[in-house]
């Protein structure tokens, strides 16, 4: 009789929330938020468990990111615009380049940019399929 009533006991704190999560603890998630005091995007962290229901309640995104509710881009400082294209437009010849988006992209479309060198000919990929559109030159 004992064991019935810890069980109901715990399916019903389970049910309320009361339980702690089952995974275990998540790290802080940085992310921007709409602040409508100051009219604009401020970085702030977030419980690891609660980023999902902030994003679902408010337009803001990871940083960088895209926001969750109107798509805005944002930069790692939380800056509209897309994020600076860094060394990917010129051939330096190490792996890849400084921007993630772009480097992914080019790097899918000529492997040799990640896994010999970033040269002129990588350089010049990055210029027509990422100034502007995934990077800001």
């Amino acid at each position: 009789m004992k064991l019935f009533i810890v069980i109901i006991v715990f399916t019903l704190f389970s049910a309320l929330g009361v339980v702690s999560h089952a995974e275990g603890p998540r790290a802080d998630v940085d992310i921007c938020h709409w602040d409508k005091d100051s009219g604009g995007w401020l970085p702030v962290t977030v419980n690891g468990h609660a980023v999902q229901k902030h994003f679902d309640k408010h337009d803001d995104s990871t940083r960088p990111g895209v926001t969750s509710n109107t798509g805005t881009t944002l930069n790692s400082a939380c800056e509209e615009g897309l994020p600076s294209c860094g060394n990917c437009l010129t051939g330096h010849g190490g792996l890849g380049c400084d921007e993630a988006g772009c480097e992914a992209l080019i790097c899918g479309l000529d492997p040799f940019c990640c896994d010999v060198a970033w040269d002129d000919i990588c350089a010049g990929e990055a210029i027509v399929e990422c100034a502007g559109l995934v990077c800001s030159p």
